[in-house]
C-alpha cells in the first residue's frame, strides 16, 4: 500500500471531521430529536406524554448529544457510526472475499468511497440517515461473512456474528424501518446463495438453510423488542406502546404512515 494513499486518507478524514464544528447549520429536524431525548432524561418515554412519529429507540439516540445540549455531540455520534462501518468494511473484506479480489488497499479504498457518499448526502451527518446506514452496512457485512467466508468458524464466532448482525439490524430498523425491506432481503439472498452453508449449499432451499433464515429472523426480532418494547415493559407503560403504535398508523398522524413505508422501502 502506496504511503501517498495514507495521506490522502487522512486529508480527507481531517478535513471532514473538522467540517463538522465548522457548519452551524443544521438539519431542524434534529431540534425535535434532541427535545425527546431530553424528555427521556426527564424519564418520559415517548408516546407517554407526547407523541412522536419515530419508535422508542430513536431518543436513546440523543441521551447524550441531550445532555450535553449541543447538536455538535450528535454529530460526533453520527460520524463515528460512519466510522465504526467503515473499521467492519476494512476488517471483513479479506474475510468475505479471496484475497484475489480484496486486498487491503481495495477494501481501504471502498471504505473511503463509502463514507464519502454519506458524508455529502442529503443533509449529511445532522440526521439519522447515517446512523441508520451504518449500522444496516455492518448487519449486511456480517450477513455476508456467515454465508460467504469459507475460513474455519468456532461456535462462538458464529454466535457472535449472529447476536452483533442482528443487533445492529434491529437498530437500524428501529430508525429507520423501511430497512427491514433490505435487510429481508439481504438475508434471504445471502442463505440461499452461500457457498459455506451446509453439505446441500447447491439447494436454494433446504431445512438448515429455513433454519438459519428463521434464526437470523428470531434474533432481530428479539433485538427489535429489547429496544423498543422493554423499556415500557419494564415501567409498566405498555399500553403506552399499543397506543403509540395506534397513533403511529391513524388519520391523526399527517405522514401516511403504511404509504410512506411502503414507498421507501
Amino acid at each position: 500500500m502506496k504511503r501517498e494513499n495514507h495521506v490522502f486518507y487522512f486529508t480527507i478524514l481531517i478535513l471532514t471531521v473538522a467540517s463538522v464544528f465548522f457548519a452551524p447549520v443544521y438539519n431542524w429536524d434534529i431540534d425535535h430529536e434532541m427535545y425527546f431525548g431530553s424528555r427521556l432524561l426527564a424519564g418520559d418515554l415517548i408516546w407517554t406524554k407526547e407523541f412522536h412519529d419515530k419508535l422508542p429507540f430513536v431518543p436513546f439516540i440523543f441521551l447524550i448529544p441531550a445532555y450535553f445540549k449541543s447538536i455538535y455531540a450528535f454529530k460526533l455520534i453520527s460520524l463515528s457510526s460512519i466510522f465504526l462501518f467503515c473499521a467492519f468494511l476494512i476488517f471483513f473484506a479479506k474475510k468475505i472475499f479471496s484475497e484475489k479480489y480484496a486486498g487491503n488497499e481495495r477494501a481501504l479504498f471502498a471504505a473511503l468511497v463509502f463514507f464519502v457518499f454519506l458524508f455529502v448526502s442529503h443533509d449529511s451527518i445532522g440526521t439519522i440517515n447515517c446512523i441508520a446506514a451504518s449500522f444496516y452496512g455492518i448487519s449486511f457485512l456480517l450477513i455476508l461473512y456467515d454465508n460467504f467466508s469459507n475460513a474455519v468458524r468456532t461456535k462462538i464466532d458464529k454466535f457472535s456474528v449472529l447476536l452483533s448482525g442482528t443487533c445492529f439490524g434491529a437498530m437500524a430498523v428501529s430508525i429507520r424501518p423501511y430497512y427491514i425491506a433490505a435487510l429481508g432481503m439481504t438475508l434471504v439472498s445471502a442463505i440461499m446463495l452461500g457457498v459455506y452453508n451446509g453439505p446441500h449449499k447447491s439447494r436454494f432451499f433446504d431445512a438448515r438453510k429455513c433454519l438459519k433464515f428463521f434464526t437470523w429472523t428470531f434474533f432481530i426480532g428479539m433485538w427489535g423488542g429489547i429496544f423498543n418494547v422493554l423499556p415500557y415493559v419494564l415501567t409498566g407503560q405498555l399500553s403506552a406502546f399499543r397506543d403509540g403504535l395506534a397513533l403511529l398508523g391513524s388519520p391523526i398522524n399527517p405522514l401516511p404512515a403504511l404509504h410512506d413505508f411502503l414507498r421507501n422501502m
